[in-house]
């Protein structure tokens, strides 16, 4: 499930998708974490969605596993965010951000808000930094094409300013 609708993505419509429980989670952690190096949740949907997702994580983090979690950026919550940080849950927490102007980002990402996206993402580096550093690393995830290539050089300098770890 995702809250957006982006222009390149339809994992967002999947007629009769079910949504995976914890016991589901905790059967497939039990499986494949105890010899996974790195669990990566990302792509086809939105993390924050799930109402598992600190369990799955947590269960991950037991099995010490790097984690990755790709997000749109639009659901987190202070309140979330903290106890992911505080738990150290999250290795590299990455945000889908198409360009720094809100017309290009907004017409990429339907449903999205450029300026709260980009207050969301000030939100994780100032818990980061309030902490004195550490994970989660965050990485801005830019999808290339026509429509953004002209934001790239500037999206470089300014994830760069901000303290960003890594533009995928």
């Amino acid at each position: 499930a995702c809250n957006l609708s982006c222009t390149f993505c339809r994992d967002y419509e999947q007629p009769g998708a079910r949504k995976v429980g914890l016991e589901q989670l905790d059967s497939v952690a039990a499986q494949l974490f105890p010899t996974a190096r790195r669990v990566n949740i990302c792509s086809g949907g939105e993390p924050y969605l799930h109402p598992g997702l600190e369990h799955l994580l947590r269960l991950a983090r037991r099995h010490g596993c790097h984690t990755w979690v790709l997000s749109n950026g639009m659901l987190l919550e202070r309140e979330r965010l903290t106890r992911i940080r505080d738990e150290q849950l999250i290795s590299e927490h990455g945000f889908s951000v198409d360009g720094l102007r809100p017309e290009t980002v907004e017409a990429i990402r339907t449903g999205a808000h450029l300026p709260t996206l980009l207050g969301k993402i000030d939100m994780l580096l100032e818990l980061r930094a309030r902490r004195g550093g550490g994970p989660p690393a965050v990485v801005i995830r830019y999808a290339l094409m026509r429509r953004n290539l002209d934001e790239l050089p500037d999206a470089v300098r300014y994830w760069g300013e901000r303290g960003v770890q890594r533009l995928d």
